[in-house]
């Protein structure tokens, strides 16, 4: 899987690309089995709990690991 600078995003725009790479991750590893079958239902769950505010709209953030913090300072 290739490493992807952080970029402030909102939650929905996180979740829905962490599925894409993660499919096309699948797709190059095991071409030759099923890549994961609940991409397009979680991609419909998130999108529906984004619609009824269950996910935050407008806000973006960082993904980070807060083992990371140390290396920082």
């Amino acid at each position: 899987m290739s490493h992807v600078p952080a970029t402030p995003r909102t939650t929905l725009e996180f979740l829905l690309d962490t599925i894409t790479r993660r499919k096309q991750h699948e797709m190059e590893m095991y071409e030759d089995e099923p890549v994961i079958p609940q991409c397009g239902h979680l991609r419909k769950l998130f999108t529906y709990l984004h619609a009824r505010s269950f996910l935050p709209g407008e806000d973006v953030f960082y993904f980070c690991h807060l083992n990371l913090a140390g290396i920082l300072d």
